[in-house]
């Protein structure tokens, strides 16, 4: 489903993005990072200085912590009253707790083709390596890139893994949405996999997606919840 969100939030849209979908230069300078919502905020002045733009900013921060995923879903582990007490203003709240609900579907969606990706691959429940990991140090191989959207579109880019590539591990923000389900993808060997989850336009979040093989051309994509799009860097990793 697509949101309309307020016009400072198009403001960023506008001074953040380029016209179009696009592939960003691949690779990326060693230094290069995607900088979080909070960084292009501080860095702008409109936005900066406009109040509204930075009490959403501050409230999101917040309900954030308590957006959970409960299997295939997606809750706000907050109530109203608890909220209110953290210093969250209702609309803020009220406009969170919506946009968890509508996020929750998308994402159970995208656990249920993962499934079927599963079954007509022959694959049990569990056999794929977890599902996100934020913490562990990666052994690089190269492979390096990343895919920015405007809308809910899927982009796409080919690659080459060198032998022993075992996956690719996407790093993803949400362009303007609070929260977002992203789906990340590879393909090897005729071959898609995908992980989804949870992604905000505040912290990033990282998927391991593994390759069916290596030494060879492969595709990798990702596509977003979120009505204005997202980026995603990649890395393929031994």
């Amino acid at each position: 489903m697509k949101r309309s969100f307020r016009i400072p939030c198009l403001l960023l849209v506008i001074a953040l993005c380029s016209c179009n979908a696009e592939k960003l230069h691949n690779p990326p300078p060693d230094n290069w990072e995607f900088p979080t919502y909070e960084e292009r905020v501080m860095s702008t002045p409109e936005l900066r200085n406009d109040t509204n733009v930075m009490s959403e900013l501050r409230s999101n921060k917040i309900l954030l912590r308590y957006v959970k995923e409960r299997g295939d879903s997606a809750v706000l582990d907050l109530t109203w009253e608890e909220a209110a007490r953290l210093g969250v203003q209702q609309r803020w709240y009220d406009t969170m707790d919506k946009l968890v609900k509508e996020v929750s579907e998308a994402l159970k969606k995208a656990r249920r083709e993962e499934a079927e990706m599963r079954m007509e691959r022959g694959e049990p429940e569990g056999m794929l390596a977890p599902r996100v990991r934020t913490t562990s140090k990666w052994i690089y191989t190269g492979l390096r890139g990343g895919l920015r959207s405007l809308g809910q579109e899927a982009v796409y880019a080919s690659e080459y893994a060198v032998r022993g590539t075992r996956g690719i591990v996407f790093s993803c923000f949400a362009n303007v949405a609070p929260l977002a389900s992203f789906t990340c993808k590879v393909r090897s060997s005729g071959t898609w996999r995908q992980e989804s989850g949870l992604v905000s336009k505040i912290w990033p979040r990282e998927f391991f997606v593994p390759l069916s093989t290596s030494d060879c051309m492969i595709g990798v994509a990702f596509h977003t919840t979120d009505p204005n799009g997202g980026v995603a860097a990649y890395n393929g990793v031994y």
